[in-house]
């Protein structure tokens, strides 16, 4: 069976272009700051020379932007479903549960991706937790859920209940396969 993608492409560029950006802007800061690189533009923003402290403030700044920025696009997945399993890659190591191993799905409204985290009720190679952004949907309120989340909670669900029923029914089915014994 195949599989869809449920996660956006943009945790793609995620993944490659908040790093280059931050090692592109160091690079270009440093040429500013220390080399003199468009020093007509530099100057005619800041008339005198940032000093010392300033310099170690915004320093201090980019480190924690560019920190920031690694640490939200790495723990964003790559996400996909078929109809009983959920399969989950971080560009490295890719991993496939079924779904009646996930424990729960949330999202966070107040944020515009609306990142998607999924609870695993077993360990996977990032933990138990597992967060990914969902395709984007423009032109809609961000306080609207977002309707990928619905449709993995009723998967899981149906997941739990066919395992439900597929068990009550080998129960069930188990005491008619032993031998009848005459007293």
């Amino acid at each position: 069976m195949s599989y869809r993608e449920i996660s956006s492409r943009q945790t793609e560029f995620g993944w490659v272009i908040g790093p280059l950006l931050c090692v592109v802007g160091t690079v270009l800061f440093i040429g500013i700051f220390y080399f003199g690189w468009f020093a007509e533009y530099y100057q005619r923003v800041l008339p005198t020379p940032l000093s010392p402290v300033a310099l170690n403030l915004f320093w201090g700044g980019w480190l924690l932007a560019c920190l920031f920025s690694l640490w939200w696009n790495i723990r964003l997945k790559r996400v996909a479903v078929d109809g009983e399993s959920i399969y989950v890659s971080d560009f490295l190591q890719q991993m496939k549960r079924p779904l009646d191993d996930v424990l729960g799905v949330t999202e966070n409204r107040w944020l515009k991706i609306h990142p998607v985290t999924i609870e695993f009720a077993g360990e996977t190679p990032w933990g138990h937790y597992v967060r990914f952004m969902p395709k984007v949907r423009f032109l809609v309120p961000s306080f609207v859920s977002h309707p990928i989340v619905g449709e993995l909670r009723d998967m899981v669900s149906w997941a739990k209940l066919n395992e439900r029923v597929s068990a009550k029914l080998q129960q069930d089915a188990a005491p008619s396969l032993e031998p009848e014994r005459e007293p």
